[in-house]
């Protein structure tokens, strides 16, 4: 007999278990059914049970959601329990979803997407969209039950070839697979990263769906065991500035004077200093490393002082919103930074006032540092320092690397920038490191060679 997901054993007994599902849970006044399948009794007799169990209880939940009454519905579920004990169940019509009767993909998006939304941002539930969207488009919208593992092969071996720019064209969206393969012939691949982000995408709808369906047959096993070609592009990575590269960046009209108090248009020379988030958000970064959007999100009240330590109180609340748990904690304020005046700029209204307001939100989810990025792109290409894979998020190489250098101690310094790697994460929570100590080490954390004199 295929495995059951909704039977287990466990010291000799059989029990029945199944998930109720989200849309019913606040009704039902529980998350979850366990249920012995009785004493005495063999495996294949306990299993039989639990398959009455299932497609009886698919019956109460499908009955709940055509609106019958709860207690009536309830009573009438005991009943047909209490007679699958004394052996005088009768099944329903259509006990239960087999391989032929499974939705086709599409089909099964919308309760896939219920299921599993909670806790997406914007991006992410897009990307685990485009990536399903590819999956079909590639084999085919079937039966969830119909696809092979032969199939995912092909699947994987098909996104190996799509070009790394798929999706950003509208006519994408028209052009069959065949189309997209011929665009891509010349055109650099996806990488090992995000071809297995969208594997990963597309499994979760088959064990969503062995989950919700209590399917005859374990979909997820069509996934195990499969790896990408070990030829597959590898990501590119970013480089951090150097110091020669910082210096320039900082000698350009942004810091030594520009015409125009548009954003997008500072490179142009002239006069004026504007020390708002244009001027002030590289040096933040290099000096705390702070990602880009944990710093357009600071706020009056985050500078905070503990022991006559002032620090950054990088946290969630308040419209503001950090990429990991692990990105919770508190960045002591480096000299520099307070040389140069930050202080000031927290002395708004209110605690909630932000410390750069110029700063809109934009982009899918709506981040404060969407506009920045794009025109610091520009910028840098229109003032000749524009390097590829050297960007905003490099600054924060530097600041990790410079820390290193100060401490020669890793945990301490994910402590302070925020790291989120599982190991790093795990070591973390048994490592409590007090401020002080920090401190120590971002007041340790220069640059030989930068010459900012000209800032202040």
């Amino acid at each position: 007999m295929a495995r059951l997901t909704y039977f287990f054993s466990q010291h000799g007994r059989h029990y029945f278990r199944r998930r109720i599902p989200s849309d019913l849970g606040a009704l039902i006044g529980k998350s979850e059914i366990k249920i012995s399948l009785g004493a005495g009794i063999g495996v294949n007799d306990a299993k039989s049970r639990a398959i009455q169990l299932s497609a009886i209880y698919q019956e109460y939940f499908d009955r709940l959601r055509s609106g019958n009454n709860l207690a009536g519905e309830t009573d009438r579920l005991k009943q047909r329990i209490k007679d699958i004990g004394n052996n005088r169940a009768t099944m329903p019509a259509n006990p239960i979803l087999t391989i032929s009767t499974l939705p086709t993909v599409t089909d099964f998006i919308p309760t896939f997407v219920k299921e599993k939304s909670k806790g997406w941002g914007e991006s992410t539930r897009r990307h685990n969209l485009f990536a399903i969207n590819l999956f079909v488009k590639i084999l085919g919208d079937k039966s969830l039950g119909d696809y092979t593992r032969h199939d995912i092969v092909d699947y994987m071996a098909t996104l190996e070839r799509v070009h790394k720019s798929y999706g950003k064209s509208y006519k994408d969206e028209s052009r069959t697979i065949d189309e997209i393969l011929d665009v891509a012939t010349a055109k650099p691949k996806m990488v090992i990263t995000t071809l297995v982000n969208h594997l990963r995408s597309v499994k979760a709808v088959f064990k969503c769906a062995n989950q919700y369906h209590d399917a005859s047959i374990n979909l997820e096993q069509l996934f195990g065991g499969l790896d990408f070609a070990k030829d597959v592009r590898q990501p590119d990575k970013r480089i951090p500035w150097s110091v020669e590269k910082l210096n320039q960046l900082f000698n350009t009209p942004i810091w030594t004077g520009t015409s125009q108090t548009k954003c997008s248009q500072r490179y142009k020379a002239g006069n004026l200093i504007i020390k708002d988030a244009y001027w002030w958000l590289p040096i933040i970064a290099i000096f705390s490393g702070c990602r880009l959007e944990e710093s357009s999100q600071l706020q009056c009240g985050d500078l905070k002082v503990d022991g006559g330590i002032q620090y950054l109180d990088v946290c969630e609340g308040n419209g503001k919103h950090l990429k990991t748990a692990t990105s919770t904690r508190q960045v002591p304020l480096h000299g520099v930074l307070a040389d140069l005046g930050i202080v000031a700029l927290f002395d708004g209204k209110t605690p909630t006032d932000r410390i750069f307001p110029e700063l809109t939100r934009g982009g899918v989810d709506k981040k404060l540092g969407y506009r920045y990025s794009a025109n610091f792109a520009r910028y840098r290409h229109k003032t000749g320092i524009y390097k590829e894979w050297m960007d905003y998020h490099s600054f924060r190489h530097n600041a990790v690397s410079a820390l290193w250098q100060a401490s020669r101690d890793m945990v301490l310094v994910g402590s302070i920038v925020g790291h989120g790697g599982k190991n790093q994460s795990q070591t973390a929570d048994y490592t409590h490191i007090d401020l002080a100590t920090k401190a120590d080490a971002v007041n340790k954390l220069t640059y030989d060679g930068l010459n900012l004199a000209h800032l202040k």
